[in-house]
């Protein structure tokens, strides 16, 4: 059993970590885990494609939505901030 050194995690906190077991590592067979990784790598393209098309699609919506005065806002095309706070998780 081990503790750790203090460690700084921000505004003055601190974390100690407590080792109470090992394994030994190892190393899987690429033929074993192929399957789950291009499954993982699947998933990620289609969520990466997904946030694309959510961005262009607002953006084509914003260009062609036209709000009163006084009632402009992000989405509006006459909106001249930032379009939109909210950044797909993919591509923050």
């Amino acid at each position: 059993h081990e503790i750790s050194e203090p460690v700084e995690v921000g505004k003055g906190y601190y974390f100690l970590v407590y080792v109470y077991d090992t394994a030994p590592g190892y190393v899987e067979r690429f033929a074993r885990v192929r399957h789950t990784i291009e499954k993982e790598l699947v998933s990620e393209q289609r969520a990466r494609a997904l946030a694309r098309f959510v961005v262009r699609w607002r953006r084509w919506w914003s260009e062609r939505t036209i709000c009163n005065r006084g009632y402009v806002a992000p989405g509006c095309h006459e909106y001249h901030g930032s379009l939109f706070t909210e950044v797909p998780r993919e591509l923050g």
